[in-house]
């Protein structure tokens, strides 16, 4: 699979003598613009992985191109080769300000023809796509490690949060400035009997069960937990006794009001708050 290389210069004999020069690098595939909004389109447009560039074009000059692309967060990474007859020391050293890679002057010398522009385009492949790979690894390894810390604070069954995210989290609301803060802890009736009597799966499904009617009676932002095998536990911060009542209350009506499979899910609850 070759290369994408870009080619921005407005003179196209320019632009035909560089794709002689590099027709052999990287099984590379050209792309060509004449100015700074048709080279902009085509990054848009194409997968580019390097970009060899003219500073000197109408409407767009090659400045303005690399600053636009430098400040872009989807294509800040591709690297930008400037050429340009423009060799005074100054125009080198904006342009590597801004970000470029490298730079080199126009005509194309002997030299450089056979060893020089091949050698910094090879470079800059490759550091582009070893750049690439690690962003991938980056990204598979930053979700590997939420993937992690998702399972070691949640509940397997139920998903709800877990005892170990429960307790740190009660613990770090504990005098905070979000008092009132009401707590409510449930045990579910009958856990023990459905399991020995219909099965573990059926005691899942009314853990599974439970912690819906849960999730539904509370506010999105409140913390529901599985605190042990039948038990649960909610932390309602800024809620005064009244609130507790009220989710009490949603909790056990949506029990009384639930199909019997293979039994009317119940569960018993006390509350306390805060202040």
């Amino acid at each position: 699979m070759g290369n994408n290389i870009l080619i921005a210069d407005d003179i196209s004999i320019n632009r035909r003598i560089i794709k002689a020069v590099l027709k052999n690098v990287a099984n590379a595939v050209f792309y060509e613009a004449d100015n700074g909004y048709e080279a902009f389109r085509a990054v848009r447009s194409f997968d580019i992985d390097l970009i060899i560039l003219d500073l000197m074009m109408p409407e767009k000059d090659g400045f303005a191109v690399l600053a636009e692309l430098k400040a872009s967060r989807k294509y800040c990474s591709i690297p930008v080769i400037i050429y340009s007859a423009l060799d005074n020391i100054e125009n080198i050293q904006k342009a590597l300000e801004l970000g470029a890679y490298d730079y080199f002057t126009k005509p194309l010398t002997v030299e450089q023809t056979r060893s020089v522009l091949p050698y910094k385009v090879k470079n800059a492949i490759q550091s582009y796509e070893q750049q690439k790979l690690l962003s991938r690894l980056n990204a598979r390894l930053e979700k590997e490690i939420e993937a992690v810390k998702y399972v070691s604070f949640h509940d397997k069954i139920t998903d709800l949060y877990n005892r170990r995210f429960f307790e740190e989290e009660l613990k770090r609301r504990d005098g905070s400035m979000e008092l009132p803060i009401a707590l409510i802890v449930g045990d579910i009736n009958g856990l023990k009997l459905t399991n020995d009597v219909f099965g573990h799966d059926e005691g899942d499904k009314l853990l599974i069960g439970i912690a819906g009617i849960l999730r539904d009676s509370c506010r999105e932002y409140d913390i529901i937990a599985r605190w042990g095998g039948d038990e649960f536990a909610v932390i309602l911060a800024g809620a005064e006794a009244n609130s507790a009542v009220e989710v009490c209350d949603r909790i056990k009506n949506a029990c009384d009001s639930a199909a019997i499979d293979p039994i009317r899910p119940s569960i018993s609850l006390g509350w306390s708050v805060k202040d």
